[in-house]
């Protein structure tokens, strides 16, 4: 392990207060008051601790690159984890706060309390509770609880390939049985078995016309869909206000599947 670790996972500024130096913590609150960028000195250059927290100025958060740890981490996989945390160790002092805080990430890669159950590897959760192993998106490693040895994780996926395997499965599922002609048009396959041109509009916006009275989805009046109305139109907060069902010779222009 590098020696100056410590000082490549927090090369990064804070960011934070740094951004508003320039203004000198205004006294005024500008979500309030209009003040021109030429205006600065009108301001004070010192504020109280109290307005400072309540116009949320001052306030910095932490900004590290734990890329080069867990890199570390994973060409490590194969060893004894003892020696693998005894070089990290060495290379860190206990006494200093920036240092300290690398061993303390190494956990957020490391699943190192491991025990079997029943033939299943466990770990401990963030919370402390027992978990399966495979049940934790983040960690990627883990010690063998036979072993000892550091192992990668076998099913360990990358949470954004999985959102895109996810998002593509669905997206295959909703061209089977419709398509996005405009904002406000599509057409279905429903569950009568025929395609649907569908007219949409926003439930808000015919709820304030129709006053008191909640308009109803023609789809769902009609009981042509099981599916959810967000499902159905993959739009949040509209519904169907016509329908019309196409002809044989529109599904065969447009190529469109019938059950």
């Amino acid at each position: 392990m590098r020696s100056d670790m410590d000082k490549v996972i927090v090369e990064r500024p804070r960011p934070g207060s740094s951004r508003h130096v320039a203004r000198r913590f205004r006294r005024l609150d500008p979500r309030r008051i209009e003040v021109s960028e030429d205006a600065d000195d009108i301001f004070p250059t010192r504020i109280g601790h109290r307005r400072a927290a309540a116009l949320g100025r001052g306030r910095k958060w932490l900004n590290e690159n734990l890329a080069p740890l867990r890199r570390y981490l994973e060409s490590q996989a194969g060893r004894p984890w003892n020696d693998v945390w005894s070089e990290i160790c060495a290379n860190i002092s206990v006494d200093n706060t920036v240092q300290k805080h690398v061993r303390d990430h190494v956990k957020d890669f490391v699943a190192v309390n491991t025990s079997i159950r029943n033939g299943t590897i466990m770990t401990l959760s963030r919370y402390g509770g027992p978990q399966p192993l495979n049940g934790n998106r983040w960690m990627r490693l883990y010690v063998d609880p036979q072993t000892g040895i550091l192992r990668r994780i076998p099913s360990a996926k990358s949470w954004r390939a999985g959102r895109k395997r996810a998002a593509a499965i669905e997206e295959t599922e909703a061209w089977l049985r419709m398509r996005i002609l405009a904002p406000d048009r599509q057409l279905h396959l429903l569950d009568d078995g025929n395609w649907w041109e569908i007219t949409l509009a926003r439930a808000s916006d015919l709820n304030r016309v129709a006053g008191a009275h909640e308009m109803v989805d023609v789809i769902d009046r009609a009981g042509l869909s099981s599916l959810p109305r967000e499902e159905r139109y993959r739009r949040w907060g509209v519904c169907a206000i016509a329908k019309r069902p196409l002809s044989r010779r529109e599904i065969k222009v447009l190529k469109l599947r019938s059950t």
